[in-house]
């Protein structure tokens, strides 16, 4: 990544000029001075400074004090190239007698661009910069191209809340070659020197509640063909009252500063600044992917199926729940029935499957951390809902419209219920076929077979009579025997309705009757039309015959139907007569 910081630096430092008359006690005038300065604060964060400098004067063999306004632009970053670009403008002010105010006596800038990089680990942070340095442009006394080259290490670390920096540089420095015969005052003017020097600077900061108190200390050598030494000690106050704003106040003081081919240091400077942060410290921060051992399991799961108790195959969506807990109920799977609860806390839990058409199932289980307990739930389908009842209502008279009291009986293929009413009833039956039988005493009994639905409210009034005489039956110890004949369509098994009143008698006997337990019902014919036919014929008339007493009340458990055909004649088949006689149905009282 790229930090590109862009500083405009407008400043001014008074270096009091050599004199054969020591100029004590006349300070420098105030200057401002707007750059990136790496020294007082993180070296691997740039940024943009404003301030002021005062420094004070320094004897020299010359007269007069040289005052200078510098200003520097640079453009740079924490992991690139950067160039920049300085411009000073000097001028003297005379002190003597012949000569007063002062004029600008030259100008000179400087190209200046740096490769850096910075990294950092842990409480530690690193950075190295290449710099090089070439005059640009001049008036005056710079005159002359060349390059200063320089280069520098950095190592800053935190020691609980103290921060601790330093800087190890090297620099071939040739920059007063830019001036022709530089004096002291010029190399101070221009911060330019000659030598092979090494570099180093420490500095400490404990930052306290948003002041800081630091102490830096730098020390410079040159050997070579110039030899020289610099120390300089500078403690100082910083106050961040926002993360992005630095107020400052420093002092630099040197201790030892020998060499005349080298820059020259005011004997002290006091500075007064203000930052602003341009940029953040490049940092590199290296991930490493460490694979740690998975936490010991702290819970379990429970698994398994739910099936049909009957068939054993697995039933679908089922809920599966943990009575009493927190824990989201499963559904089983449409596939196959399984089911899992993962994230069981350990204990014994109760685990309950239902759905619809099923009893409930249950099953305790105890669940310990890390495990999964299988568990097979077989639902047991439950028993179709019974059908609705029916509903049979009606009134009970006699001839003369009065209630009766009667006994209403009601039998089917689910049992049957004898009921005592008076005048009016309502009662429920079971759906299907039933039989409703009323009766009471002295009067005849009125039966009828219903086809009942489920839900369904059947009504059947019934009118009860005294027994009237016998027409046309006549009861034998072993028969019903008819006074006339039953009449059916000619070559089919069709009652006609002129021996309605027949069979209705004969239904009547059998209702009253109730020793009559069993009745055979046996159809006859004459010889014609063969004897297969004559069968069939006989077979089926029998069948009407019953069916018809069925259905005028009579129990069909008591009724049997069987043909002979013409196998029994009572009569000759020669006359109309005989085979008329032997067109018959008889009724014969079967024996327990």
């Amino acid at each position: 990544m790229l930090t590109v910081i862009s500083c405009l630096a407008l400043g001014a430092a008074l270096a009091q000029a050599p004199s054969t008359r020591p100029l004590a006690g006349r300070s420098a005038t105030p200057g401002l001075l707007l750059t990136g300065d790496p020294q007082r604060a993180d070296p691997l964060s740039p940024q943009l400074s404003i301030r002021t400098t005062a420094a004070g004067p320094k004897p020299t063999e010359t007269t007069g004090p040289l005052r200078r306004v510098s200003g520097e632009m640079e453009v740079g970053g924490d992991m690139d190239f950067g160039a920049g670009f300085g411009l000073a403008l000097l001028y003297r002010s005379s002190f003597s007698d012949t000569r007063s105010g002062s004029r600008a006596d030259a100008v000179v800038g400087d190209l200046r661009s740096a490769l850096r990089w910075s990294a950092s680990a842990g409480p530690l942070s690193f950075g190295a910069a290449a710099e090089l340095r070439a005059p640009a442009l001049g008036r005056g006394t710079p005159d002359r191209w060349g390059l200063s080259p320089a280069l520098r290490l950095m190592l800053g670390g935190s020691v609980g809340k103290a921060r601790l920096l330093a800087n190890l540089r090297g620099e071939l420095d040739r920059s007063d070659s830019w001036l022709a015969s530089p004096t002291p005052e010029d190399r101070l003017a221009f911060s330019v020197g000659r030598g092979t020097a090494l570099g180093a600077s420490v500095a400490a900061s404990l930052p306290l509640d948003g002041f800081t108190p630091f102490l830096e200390m730098d020390l410079r050598v040159v050997r070579g063909a110039a030899r020289g030494e610099q120390l300089l000690v500078g403690p100082g106050l910083r106050y961040a009252p926002t993360g992005s704003l630095t107020l400052e106040l420093a002092a630099a003081i040197p201790l030892l500063d020998r060499g005349t081919s080298m820059r020259p240091l005011p004997p002290w400077s006091v500075s007064a600044g203000l930052a602003v942060s341009a940029g953040a410290p490049n940092v590199v921060e290296t991930v490493r992917e460490v694979a740690l051992p998975p936490p010991p399991p702290s819970k379990g799961s429970i698994r398994g199926r739910v099936i049909d108790a009957k068939t054993g195959t697995g039933l679908p969506d089922v809920a599966v729940e943990l009575v009493g807990a927190t824990v989201p109920r499963a559904l089983s799977e449409v596939r196959d029935g399984s089911f899992l609860i993962p994230e069981v806390a350990p204990g014994t839990v109760l685990v309950r499957a239902s759905s619809a058409g099923f009893e409930a199932a249950e099953a305790s289980v105890k669940v310990a951390a890390g495990q999964a307990v299988e568990l097979s739930l077989p639902l047991v389908r439950k028993p179709p809902p019974p059908d609705p009842p029916a509903r049979l209502k009606g009134v009970v008279v006699d001839a003369s419209d009065r209630p009766l009291k009667a006994t209403v009986t009601v039998s089917g293929r689910r049992g049957g219920t004898v009921t005592p009413v008076e005048g009016t009833y309502e009662l429920d039956i079971p759906s299907g076929e039933a039989r409703v039988e009323i009766t009471a005493e002295g009067y005849e009994i009125q039966a009828r077979t219903f086809r009942v639905w489920a839900g369904e409210t059947v009504v059947y009034d019934a009118v009860l009579r005294r027994p009237a005489p016998l027409k046309y039956v006549v009861i034998k110890d072993d028969s019903l025997a008819l006074k006339i004949p039953l009449h059916f369509a000619s070559g089919k098994a069709i009652i006609l309705p002129t021996s309605f009143p027949v069979v209705e008698e004969v239904a009547t006997v059998l209702l009253l009757r109730s020793e009559i337990a069993r009745l055979r019902i046996e159809g006859h014919t004459d010889e014609r039309g063969g004897a297969e036919y004559n069968q069939s014929l006989s077979e089926r008339r029998a069948i009407a015959v019953r069916q018809a007493l069925i259905q005028r009340g009579v129990a069909a458990e008591r009724l049997t139907a069987q043909g002979f055909g013409q196998s029994r004649p009572v009569a000759s088949n020669k006359s109309q007569a005989g085979r008329a006689l032997n067109r018959r149905v008889e009724f014969i009282i079967a024996k327990e």
